[in-house]
């Protein structure tokens, strides 16, 4: 099941009953929670398509990986925050490891191509 089915998105009303977070607006959560779930499925979707994948380079296809896995964490996180029940989210927990997963192969993929093996984050000037 996609990450994006398995959380409920909570009415004001729920958010003002349920919120964990008290300095969490219902603004700025029903704004990052729209983004992040159609963020999210743009990431899987992407990933799952053969042209999609064909068409990009190996630090484009890393990039979309990382999108999908770190905003699958930032909206467990936002959930949790909002009020969201904690049964909802430990139900999102296997999806979120998988979009983990997914970049781990794609992080793989590009260190061990040409593009991967030229970025570096510390030049040895040995």
């Amino acid at each position: 099941m996609r990450i994006e089915n398995m959380i409920k998105t909570l009415t004001e009303e729920e958010f003002e009953e349920q919120r964990r977070e008290k300095l969490l607006s219902f603004d700025i959560y029903s704004e990052l929670a729209e983004e992040l779930v159609l963020a999210i499925p743009r990431s899987q979707r992407n990933l799952a398509e053969a042209a999609w994948l064909a068409a990009k380079d190996e630090g484009q296809r890393v990039l979309a990986s990382w999108v999908g896995a770190k905003y699958s964490v930032d909206l467990l996180a936002l959930s949790y925050s909002a009020g969201a029940d904690l049964g909802d989210l430990r139900a999102l927990y296997p999806a979120v490891y998988d979009t983990w997963l997914m970049h781990e192969k794609h992080h793989h993929a590009y260190d061990q191509s040409p593009l991967g093996k030229t970025s570096t984050t510390a030049v040895n000037s040995d």
